[in-house]
């Protein structure tokens, strides 16, 4: 940071010296512009930087921007350099961090930057030896660290942050059994080869690199300026109320309120471009109710499990281990119960807060207050869960396979 002089924890020396300006304001102007003009993708990515300063004085939680996707080449990388050169260098391993840390450290950061966007490249690379993600997205969406004890006997100082953090991977940070808590949190943005998030990226990350750290340091020196910081707040609920209107969550429409109250305020302090995301804009990329609900994506998931092992789930299996039976008419699965709490869990749901879920809206048959009923598997009385199977109306093109 210009002028002043770094003394606290070494690991974080490099993000220090990183958060500077560097280069010619006009020329990465140029360059942010020029990806505004791009797609909605671009926009949400960099006011979502500037959007981290808005999170505490509007009230609001920090959250996940993650962008992902499969194919090289879609610019995800140089979006997130993008978002890094509002603050200062986005060079790898300065500004952008990659993983390389636990979560006690991933803590520490984030408080350290406080409100200050928290950036993490290439997340792929935070997968165990069974390919799941080591990377606690509702720990550092809450905004608080754990307390922990030092060594000489007495308690740490509690870490807390209240800021956006943007990442990047190859597949989404949330999968089906994530918890509501951790979906409710993060918006995800695919990105694919045919609808680059920014063009010529090798000519952009090279101009970004020698130009930075301007745009961040105007917007915070702006934001405090008269009464700045309630505008921005007003912007904020006038466009939470609005988003909470449509079909998203509370959390969802928080993070999508706080990005489009920024780029608001940006679009008129900074960039004078008339170019501010609008409601409709953002609410493309953001999830539905029914996509939050942990129950709801857990139903989908079994239903989707019963089809994929529909040849275990009928009379006479003669090799390999039986689930239940289907009755007749294909609209009730009879799960062993045993068999039904396991593949819950293996997709990591609790198969617990699942059936306390089904049984809530009718989706199970149930026995008094058990979630099971007694059902005869290859003549032997077993208790099943008594699934209802998904009836959604069928598209016209759908084709039976």
């Amino acid at each position: 940071m210009d002028g002043l002089i770094f003394d606290g924890d070494a690991n974080f020396r490099n993000i220090f010296e990183s958060i500077k300006s560097a280069g010619s304001r006009e020329r990465w102007m140029e360059v942010a512009l020029a990806a505004r003009r791009g797609n909605a993708m671009a926009r949400v990515v960099l006011a979502a930087s500037f959007a981290s300063a808005l999170v505490s004085p509007c009230g609001s939680l920090p959250f996940f921007v993650h962008l992902w996707g499969g194919e090289s080449g879609t610019g995800k990388t140089v979006a997130l350099m993008l978002a890094a050169s509002v603050w200062g260098s986005p060079e790898m391993g300065r500004y952008i961090q990659t993983f390389n840390s636990t979560l006690v450290g991933r803590e520490k950061l984030a408080a350290f930057l406080n409100h200050l966007p928290l950036m993490v490249d290439e997340l792929q690379l935070a997968r165990d030896s069974r390919g799941r993600l080591m990377f606690d997205v509702y720990a550092l969406a809450e905004g608080v660290g754990r307390t922990r004890g030092t060594k000489t006997g007495g308690i740490d100082r509690t870490p807390t942050w209240a800021n956006c953090i943007l990442t990047t991977g190859e597949t989404p940070i949330t999968n089906a059994g994530s918890g509501a808590g951790a979906v409710n949190r993060v918006i995800e943005i695919e990105c694919k080869s045919g609808e680059k998030i920014i063009e010529d990226g090798h000519t952009v990350s090279n101009a970004l690199k020698k130009n930075h750290g301007f745009a961040g340091k105007e917007f915070v020196q702006k934001l405090y300026q008269g009464d700045n910081v309630q505008s921005a707040a007003s912007l904020y609920h006038k466009y939470f109320k609005e988003l909470s209107d449509n079909d998203t969550t509370e959390k969802q429409a928080m993070a999508a309120a706080v990005i489009v109250a920024a780029d608001q305020l940006v679009t008129e302090w900074i960039f004078h471009d008339g170019r501010s995301l609008t409601v409709e804009e953002i609410s493309r990329f953001l999830a539905s109710r029914a996509a939050v609900s942990s129950g709801e994506r857990g139903y989908r998931y079994m239903c989707d499990w019963v089809t994929q092992n529909a040849n275990r789930l009928r009379p006479g299996v003669e090799q390999g281990e039986v689930y239940g039976v289907l009755d007749d008419r294909g609209e009730w699965a009879y799960v062993i119960g045993s068999v039904f709490r396991r593949a819950a869990e293996d997709a990591g749901f609790s198969s617990t807060a699942l059936l306390s879920w089904l049984r809530e809206r009718g989706l199970i048959q149930t026995r008094g207050r058990n979630n099971t009923r007694g059902k005869r598997v290859n003549g032997v009385l077993t208790e099943c869960v008594v699934m209802r199977l998904s009836q959604e109306q069928e598209p016209d093109d759908f084709e039976e396979i």
